[in-house]
């Protein structure tokens, strides 16, 4: 199962950060699904099991990151050029939705035919466009 990476705390942030790195770096990387959230965000709290349920059918061919914002807040102060900084690009609002190809990048643009823009349904179809 490939890694996955789940930066919301500090105590684990400089490790993953360091590994993370090495990954997105690499010319034939994986591709992602980046999800910038923001804890206590009602929009976040919300599609928590709807992520999970997605990260758990998709987990064998897509990799995941998961980062909090004041983490991406801190990364993008002190490391404004990392690779991470790059792919998430300009926030708008939580929670933000990035998926990662080798290449291009695509930004998940949420869709309200369901009465919700973030169900597992929703989630999987766009998870499976970076496969």
């Amino acid at each position: 199962m490939p890694h996955n990476y789940i930066l919301r705390t500090d105590s684990q942030f400089d490790k993953q950060i360091l590994k993370l790195t090495k990954d997105l770096e690499k010319p034939n990387r994986d591709s992602f699904f980046i999800w910038l959230l923001w804890d206590g965000c009602g929009h976040c709290v919300a599609m928590e099991k709807a992520w999970g349920d997605m990260k758990k059918e998709m987990g064998k061919s897509l990799r995941f990151i998961e980062i909090e914002h004041t983490q991406y807040d801190h990364l993008k102060k002190h490391h404004p050029k990392h690779p991470l900084v790059k792919l998430i690009g300009e926030v708008h609002g939580y929670p933000h939705l990035v998926g990662v190809r080798k290449s291009p990048i695509d930004y998940y643009e949420a869709d309200n035919k369901e009465g919700t823009t973030r169900t597992k349904k929703q989630l999987m179809a766009f998870a499976k466009t970076l496969v």
